[in-house]
């Protein structure tokens, strides 16, 4: 379905008189006239809003199909968009695009291919949307431009502070300008008033749970502005956080439906590498020779990682091994491989697959893909330096992990498997914004009052030295002081 919800404060005569004139739009029929008894539709009709600031609403998508607007979405991260399920369900990444930072209907921004349509696994289609999961995500062929807002994924307590039952949340979009007219070439923005679940279950259906979140006004007041699968954002000190996605609702009248993002927080991270509340990485983790790292994913989430194989250096060697489940290898040198391109793909049951290279100088890239829900993982990839040997578990280790998010008030965990023979151990973090604690322990995640090292500097500029290390797994907890962006991680081992 590529419909258009859309809002304005309608008073209750109007909504008397304009009623038998709305429709809805299905992507598999024609126009249908409304009946207010029947099960719950999507709305196809923008009126009213005002101009939105041009580029104060730059996380606001356009998808695009066969070249015409059809619906919103959300950028939560470089690549990735959030939309409404019903907006993709005849959609296919050769006619679908998506257009950012656009503040015109028909011109400005950047248009970027699709390379991944993912609909939640429970989507029962339009027939079923008063039963929820309306949610999907778009993977870009290329990154969205750095001067692009990325909204956050919000965590329980931004929930409870921002989007509790009457504050005032911005539904954005591009839509008609008065009921029956022409579509805004401009984009549109309203202001509504969250309802709560009892509220929306009395003015749209019993069957509203807790995984909608409805906005609208009271004494038939009602939002009509905004695409489906567009944004309901809530925002705090500059920073925006996706409330609720644009799912549905009966009339211009009382309730509109949104897809309540902290739901699908869980859902969203098997696929997008992100923090909750922040926009996060398409980041490629190094792989360092010899060195074993422990993967988990679930069904459909792809995981990356990097090796550089230095000139005169041979017989590469990356598997996979052990754990539950069953992880897909995919590599390819020079580029990230997809499931479409790659160099290798053992595509075997279960999780023990090796991908070979005889001559194996320059960047490989690999990706771990779920077959199905897998854990604990090892990915291994090593090679033979140009005088024959291998690391022989002394290798110098430098590992860089680049465009690390930290929300405030929340920890970022990360797991490092350290070979036995080393010397000396060193963790650091630097750059970015905000300000980010970093704690290590070895053997277990670090606790407030548990940790083998936590330096408490101000700013984003810490490290920790251990010397004649414990062989085995590391922990390093990065905790939000602030909200952080941008932050590197760098571990080294002599």
């Amino acid at each position: 379905m590529r419909t258009i919800l859309f809002s304005h404060i309608y008073k209750a005569v109007i909504f008397h008189t304009v009623l038998i004139s709305l429709f809805m739009l299905f992507s598999s029929k024609l126009f249908a006239e409304f009946e207010e008894e029947k099960e719950p539709v999507v709305i196809p009709n923008i009126v009213g809003g005002s101009e939105v600031t041009p580029g104060s609403r730059s996380y606001q998508a356009m998808l695009l199909f066969n070249g015409q607007q059809g619906c919103g979405g959300t950028l939560i991260e470089d690549f990735w968009v959030i939309t409404a399920a019903h907006c993709l369900d005849n959609a296919n990444t050769n006619t679908l695009t998506v257009r950012l930072g656009a503040h015109y209907r028909n011109s400005g921004g950047t248009t970027h291919r699709v390379t991944q349509i993912i609909r939640h696994p429970n989507w029962g289609g339009g027939g079923g949307i008063a039963n929820g999961y309306d949610i999907g995500l778009l993977k870009l062929a290329t990154p969205a431009a750095a001067n692009l807002k990325r909204a956050k994924l919000p965590t329980q307590a931004i929930q409870n502070e921002l989007a509790a039952p009457g504050r005032y949340l911005t539904v954005s979009g591009w839509g008609r300008t008065y009921n029956g007219g022409p579509a805004s070439n401009v984009l549109l923005e309203v202001n509504l008033p969250v309802l709560s679940t009892q509220q929306c279950q009395q003015q749209l259906s019993p069957s509203i749970n807790g995984t909608v979140i409805c906005g609208g006004g009271p004494n038939n007041t009602s939002a009509c502005n905004g695409d489906s699968g567009g944004p309901f954002v809530a925002q705090k000190n500059g920073t925006f956080y996706s409330m609720g996605t644009v799912s549905w609702g009966r009339s211009c009248r009382g309730a509109t439906a949104f897809t309540r993002t902290l739901s699908y927080v869980n859902w969203i991270k098997n696929f997008v590498d992100i923090d909750d509340g922040n926009g996060g990485g398409n980041n490629e983790s190094e792989l360092v020779n010899g060195v074993p790292v422990s993967v988990s994913g679930n069904t459909g989430s792809e995981k990356l990682f990097t090796i550089n194989v230095p000139n005169g250096s041979r017989n590469l060697v990356i598997t996979t091994s052990g754990g539950s489940g069953d992880a897909d290898l995919f590599v390819r040198r020079g580029q990230k491989p997809t499931t479409s391109n790659f160099d290798c793909r053992p595509y075997l049951n279960g999780n023990q697959e090796t991908c070979r290279f005889s001559q194996a100088s320059g960047t490989y890239h690999v990706m771990i893909r779920g077959w199905r829900e897998y854990n604990n993982v090892s990915l291994r990839a090593s090679y033979e330096n140009g005088d024959g040997g291998g690391n022989g578990g002394n290798q110098p280790i430098n590992s860089i992990l680049r465009n690390i998010n930290v929300q405030e008030r929340t920890w970022k965990r990360y797991v490092f498997e350290l070979p036995s023979g080393y010397s000396q151990l060193q963790f650091s973090i630097s750059g970015g914004d905000g300000e980010v604690d970093m704690y290590i322990n070895f053997g277990s995640a670090s606790s407030w009052s548990d940790y083998d090292c936590r330096p408490a500097k101000y700013g984003n500029n810490e490290t920790c030295t251990f010397s004649s290390p414990q062989a085995g797994r590391w922990y390093i907890d990065l905790y939000g002081f602030y909200n952080s962006r941008g932050l590197t991680l760098t571990t080294k081992a002599n």
